[in-house]
Formats: structure tokens, sequence, C-alpha cells
């Protein structure tokens, strides 16, 4: 897979993934919790 720019934040993050991978990550991602809680998954296009 191929990682592009990662952006930490206190309440957020982004992290960029090619375009091949985004409906992957997506599905994968939905089912993910994180300290107890889900995590949002947001496709954004350029």
């Amino acid at each position: 897979m191929s990682l592009g720019k990662v952006e930490l934040g206190a309440d957020s993050s982004i992290v960029e993934v090619h375009k091949d991978f985004g409906n992957r990550m997506t599905m994968d991602l939905t089912k993910a919790r994180h300290n107890g809680k889900k995590v949002m998954v947001r496709v954004i296009q350029d």
C-alpha cells in the first residue's frame, strides 16, 4: 500500500492513501475502534 502525507491531531488525523486503496480503507476502518470509540472515515478526492 502506498501512504502519502500523515497529519496527526488531538481530535482528528488525516492519512493520504493512493486512490486504488480508498474503498478498501473505508470498508476496513469503519469496523475499527480506537480507545473504545468508532473510527470515522471520510473520503476526500482532489
